[in-house]
This record gives C-alpha cells, structure tokens and sequence, in this order.
C-alpha cells in the first residue's frame, strides 16, 4: 500500500480521535455516528462517497486492531483494560445507495449524451477534411 494512502487513513484515525477526545480502544459507534454527522454538515460538508470512503477506511482499521492474530486487543487489554471494538455497522454508516454519487454537474456522459455531443464534431470535422482538400499546400519543408 502506498505510504500517500497509509498517511491519509491515519489521518482520519486521529480526527476521529481528536473530535472524541479518546483512544481507538474507547471509540463507540456512536461516537463514529457524531463524527461523521459532524463532518457531513457545517459550512463545507463532505460529498457523501467520500463519508463513505472514511467509513470504510475506519471500519478496516477497526478490523485489525481487534483482530487477534494481529494482538492489538490483548495488548490494549493488558495495558489499559479495555479492549477495542468494531464501531462502524450498517446501521451508523453511509450506504452506497446510488450508482453515480457525485455532483450532477460531474456525472459520465452516458452512450446518448456522448452520441449527440458528437454529431457537431463529426459534422465539423468532414466539412474541415473536405476543405483541406482543396487547399493547394506548399511542397517541402521550407518557406
């Protein structure tokens, strides 16, 4: 994995810590539930896909850290008698409840669209190759 990638995971990991104020071993899904709350409102919210991008990312880092082949949990257990737990669940995450999640504005040209904004540049493009025809052009490379 790309270190771009590690960094910005973790990223989210400690924003999610700094807004609760506590460690990954203390998270609850409802503190998963106010945060991301938090970050899909105010004056510059986050497009949902990307919501659901970070929900993602938490739920996977959740995974590991109370995976026990990996011993985060029972180190956690042993030195701060908690141990962590899975906080993102169908029920406090974004769904994927569109094909398209974007903007309109940014949305894929669909087979229509492409047909119909490409008449003009095919009718253009045979009047512009039918004139370069009959435009007599220099021989060489020289003027």
């Amino acid at each position: 994995m790309p270190a771009t990638v590690i960094a910005e995971r973790i990223g989210w990991e400690r924003g999610l810590a700094v807004f609760t104020a506590t460690y990954p071993w203390e998270w609850t899904p409802e503190d998963v539930e106010a945060y991301f709350s938090h970050q899909s409102s105010g004056d510059s919210p986050l497009a949902h896909s990307t919501v659901r991008g970070q929900q993602g990312d938490l739920q996977m880092f959740c995974a590991f850290i109370v995976d026990g082949r990996y011993g985060w949990a029972a180190a956690c257990e042993e030195a701060f008698g908690q141990v962590p737990a899975q906080v993102c669940h169908d029920w406090n995450t974004a769904n994927h409840v569109a094909e398209f999640e974007g903007r309109p504005g940014r949305r894929a040209l669909t087979p229509t669209s492409c047909r119909r904004s490409s008449t003009p540049t095919t009718t253009w493009s045979s009047r512009s190759a039918s004139v370069a025809a009959r435009v007599s052009w220099p021989r060489g490379g020289t003027r």
